[in-house]
């Protein structure tokens, strides 16, 4: 498990520092945080309603974001569950709190700004602004190929999530949700890596 930690951290630093250099390029060039969506956002603001079932009428990003983060939560641990031989963890591995805590809010932020903060701004123009959400969709489905979980679960999963999460921030205006949300799921899924690494 410490090999663990001191590879995956390396990696998250790592993500973490491009991250931090393209926030760093979009304020130079005059982006603002609320252009990138690094802001809390209208908590409270309607969703748009959409063609799936449980999200047709217009309702409170406070009950879509609370249901919806939750069921998606679940499902998500149901699937580490059942697709991982997780060992009940004990008392020697309290240490792993903190670090999965810490590792999760960087991975969580650093997929929220990347896949969605910096690009849905700068693809809205051309593309306009939900057909921006559906493209970083995609993308980041894809990207979780090889995640947890892997193939075509792990794209769809990931790719829902996306979706969710970047409608989100273009409806809110913030990334309070999708940072949420986001870092709920990477406890689970850095919590179940660490137990089985």
């Amino acid at each position: 498990m410490g090999t663990w930690a001191v590879s995956t951290g390396g990696w998250m630093t790592l993500r973490l520092l491009v991250a931090v250099a393209v926030l760093a390029g979009s304020l130079a060039v005059g982006r603002s945080r609320r252009d990138l969506f690094l802001v809390v956002g209208d908590l409270g603001a309607t969703m748009r309603p959409t063609r799936l079932p449980g999200l047709m009428e217009p309702e409170s990003w406070r009950t879509v974001g609370r249901n919806l983060g939750v069921i998606i939560t679940l499902v998500t641990g149901l699937v580490l569950v059942l697709g991982n031989n997780v060992p009940m963890p004990g008392a020697e591995d309290l240490w792993l709190v903190p670090v999965v805590l810490t590792f999760a809010a960087m991975n969580a932020f650093t997929e929220e700004f990347l896949f969605r903060g910096a690009l849905i701004p700068q693809l809205s123009g051309t593309l306009g602004t939900y057909h921006a959400v559906y493209l970083t969709t995609v993308l980041f489905g894809l990207d979780h190929f090889y995640g947890t979980p892997s193939g075509l679960l792990g794209v769809v999963l990931a790719g829902f999530l996306g979706w969710f999460l970047g409608k989100s921030m273009v409806e809110t205006g913030g990334f309070t949700y999708a940072f949420l949300v986001h870092f709920a799921q990477d406890v689970l899924i850095f919590g179940t890596m660490a137990l089985v690494a």
